[in-house]
């Protein structure tokens, strides 16, 4: 029996010898799993992160690849549109080289009537100049807000 009892005390003794230890070594073991479950969330949290912020940048890239072509477009239909207004100009034009010739002619001199209605029309392609014109200005305008950046 003393054997048995110095065999537990031994067993006692060694037992309280190593519990520290194993205590020690189990703490430090839980504090390494917690470091590394912190860590393992935040690389989850920067891999969120840096899923959104991809997405974002491609939305991002989208719109400006829209607001350019939209932008493209916007002034293509607006050089189109002052192409039309300069084929208007060049038509007013010979309009008025040819009325300019009628006037000349002998014929037209004497006919009164005829003098009237040139007047008539040579008011009217006045008032088309003036609408051309003021056609002019709005595309001049709308020239210079669509070479603003967007928001101003």
């Amino acid at each position: 029996m003393k054997t048995g009892l110095k065999g537990a005390a031994l067993a006692l003794t060694l037992a309280l010898a190593v519990t520290p230890a194993l205590y020690a070594q189990s703490g430090q073991q839980q504090a390494q799993q917690r470091q590394l479950a912190q860590l393992q969330e935040m690389q989850q949290r920067m891999n969120r992160i840096m899923e959104q912020t991809h997405h974002l940048n491609q939305q991002l890239a989208q719109h400006m690849q829209q607001q350019q072509s939209q932008s493209m477009n916007q002034h293509r239909e607006l050089q189109q549109m002052g192409e039309s207004l300069d084929q208007m100009a060049q038509h007013m034009n010979r309009l008025m080289e040819h009325s300019r010739n009628m006037i000349r002619d002998e014929a037209f001199v004497r006919d009164r009537e005829m003098q009237r209605e040139m007047e008539r029309l040579r008011e009217h392609m006045n008032e088309m100049a003036d609408q051309m014109e003021n056609t002019l200005q709005i595309m001049e305008r709308i020239q210079r807000r669509l070479n603003q950046p967007a928001g101003e």
